[in-house]
């Protein structure tokens, strides 16, 4: 059974408002998740982002007109710009140098968008990490997938031309718009799933040099001690890290 969480951002304008409701599927429908929050997370090999929008959280939005709205184009182009990782609130550095955002969020490959057959023909995209670790088999959970529900609404009778459902957009309404994908990567994909996408899963692959080191250095301190207690229980970890390692060095 699966376990569902929905959490919210949204960008307030003068004239409008825009939101993306994102409703996150996990295969586990027994561990307490809190979104938006960071969540010990492993992938199959990659992760399902679907789209559907509404005008005032009532009037649906087809799905062909989903499929070319520029809600749904400025979410691919966020991911092929060139743009600098404080973007994203990566620890700044004074010597990085300008890629694209989804080297910056450790993305290999990303599908073409299509109507998906099996979920009302709904606009998808398939996202797969660099990296898709399978830590703390006792506490991670399987992300499926992760539904984008936008939502238009018109504050003012000045709003009444095109909406981010529209193929094509003009100012103020694409800054903004852009500024809505950019909190929804930084909360709700960063934010959430830092050891799938981002810097934490950078840092990983650059500290696994030092699992065996430490593995052996905690191997030698149970040797010397004479509590069977502690002994035990490092023991125990030492076995832990070595099953995270053997899994990290299969992916």
């Amino acid at each position: 059974m699966n376990n569902k969480k929905n959490s919210v951002v949204s960008v307030n304008e003068r004239d409008f408002e825009i939101s993306v409701f994102s409703t996150h599927t996990f295969d586990d429908d027994k561990t307490e998740i809190t979104l938006p929050s960071a969540i010990d997370s492993r992938l199959i090999s990659s992760i399902l982002f679907t789209f559907s929008g509404t005008v005032d959280h009532s009037t649906p939005i087809l799905p062909t007109d989903m499929l070319r709205s520029s809600a749904v184009q400025s979410f691919l182009l966020y991911l092929t710009i060139a743009s600098y990782p404080e973007h994203m609130n990566f620890p700044s550095s004074t010597d990085f140098a300008l890629s694209k955002n989804k080297d910056h969020l450790g993305i290999i490959d990303i599908s073409e968008v299509i109507l998906d057959d099996h979920s009302s023909g709904i606009p998808k995209v398939s996202v797969t990490p660099s990296r898709y670790p399978s830590f703390h088999p006792s506490a991670d959970v399987h992300v499926l997938s992760i539904h984008l529900a936008y939502n238009w609404k018109s504050l003012s009778q000045l709003s009444s031309g095109p909406t981010i459902f529209s193929p094509q957009i003009l100012l103020p309404l694409r800054p903004a718009l852009n500024k809505l994908v950019r909190k929804l990567f930084s909360i709700h994909v960063v934010g959430c799933y830092p050891w799938l996408f981002g810097p934490l899963r950078t840092k990983l692959d650059l500290e696994y040099q030092w699992f065996p080191s430490l593995v052996r250095s905690l191997q030698a301190i149970t040797g010397r001690s004479e509590n069977q207690v502690f002994r035990n229980k490092i023991q125990a970890l030492v076995k832990k890290i070595q099953n995270q390692v053997s899994v990290y060095k299969q992916k």
